[in-house]
């Protein structure tokens, strides 16, 4: 009876373990998997946010300047007037082209 005894409970250890290694695998697969994709997607993400304020930032100094430009330089002043209103100096020829999207067919 001695050596039935001790085989009786040879079963309990080996699917306590399987039982605990069901519940790991299910709270891998439920919790941390998915936490994991999702920490990737916020990091791609900032990444992403990350350039978009680099480029905002470059754009933002580049227009500061052109700004400053066109409060205080009289060079730049003119450049911008006779662009915006097409004109020239007397005695100037001003050549008007057409930007390829207007010649596109409708």
């Amino acid at each position: 009876m001695g050596d039935r005894e001790g085989h009786g409970f040879r079963w309990v250890v080996p699917s306590v373990t399987i039982v605990l290694l069901a519940f790991a695998l299910t709270l891998l697969a439920t919790n941390i998997l998915p936490a994991r994709r999702n920490l990737v997607r916020m990091h791609e993400e900032r990444e992403r946010l990350s350039e978009e304020i680099r480029s905002l930032t470059e754009l933002d100094a580049r227009l500061a300047l052109r700004a400053r430009a066109l409060r205080s330089d009289p060079m730049t002043q003119e450049a911008e007037f006779r662009r915006t209103f097409r004109s020239g100096r007397p005695g100037e020829t001003v050549y008007q082209f057409e930007d390829a999207d207007s010649e596109a067919p409708r």
